[in-house]
């Protein structure tokens, strides 16, 4: 099986981008993955491509167009959804802000009245935020995103205050490096690798812990630091805690 491309979309993959999103609109609902793939059977492995560049996501078996998407389009639909995710990170950032607003429930109808549109085009608009929303709200109900839903907002809309800023993060979070460190580390984790050559100088203590296994996950802690990956770093030391000797 080939393995699917990370390298920069093609004109296909955008016109299938496109459709996808307009289809979702037309039929004011994500569509059917299956039938989509039915009908585009020369395109499979451009849908692939997309599902493995995170272009293109799945919800209960139906294709959206995600963040990463839409950033990527950048066509007067996906521009004023994204504009739509600043006016929600500005209001969740005003309401985190209010003492008396931060625990009050931000239900869909609200949100919907205050994009200033209707609530069955506010659900559509949040299935394709639903990676960023996920990450600003500290609490949602657990049918989001339906009309009587709800969220909450979290202190973390400061780190991302904008759809920009969050796309970035995304980005980074994707991006090959960290994934190869990730993968690195769970692998040390399950003990399903042999150990690495040391591609970094660690400290001389690292070659005096016990067992075997400690040692190279604090060589694969070490790295994270090293790439400025902490929620690794964190995942890491947790870990040790389980395999240092009582």
């Amino acid at each position: 099986m080939t393995k699917p491309s990370k390298s920069a979309p093609s004109q296909r993959e955008r016109a299938l981008l496109e459709e996808i999103l307009d289809l979702t609109w037309h039929s004011r609902a994500a569509v059917d993955a299956t039938n989509f793939r039915v009908t585009h059977v020369e395109d499979r492995k451009t849908l692939q491509d997309l599902e493995f560049k995170t272009l293109v996501a799945t919800d209960a078996h139906r294709y959206y167009v995600p963040v990463l998407g839409l950033d990527f389009l950048q066509n007067d639909l996906s521009r004023r959804i994204l504009d739509l995710g600043d006016k929600l990170a500005q209001e969740l950032k005003r309401r985190f802000s209010d003492a008396a607003l931060r625990t009050e429930q931000f239900r869909v109808v609200e949100i919907a009245t205050y994009f200033g549109i209707d609530v069955d085009e506010c659900l559509l608009v949040l299935l394709h935020l639903k990676e960023a929303v996920e990450n600003w709200s500290g609490g949602r109900s657990s049918d989001w995103p339906s009309k009587d839903a709800w969220i909450l907002p979290s202190e973390r809309i400061f780190d991302w205050p904008t759809t920009a800023d969050f796309i970035h993060q995304l980005k980074e979070w994707r991006s090959p490096a960290r994934q190869q460190m990730k993968q690195n580390l769970l692998a040390r984790l399950e003990g399903q690798t042999h150990n690495a050559p040391e591609t970094l100088t660690v400290p001389p203590w690292h070659r005096d812990l016990r067992p075997r296994s400690l040692q190279a996950l604090f060589g694969e802690i070490h790295r994270a630091k090293h790439m400025g990956c902490p929620a690794l770093v964190v995942l890491g030391l947790r870990a040790a805690l389980v395999l240092a000797p009582e």
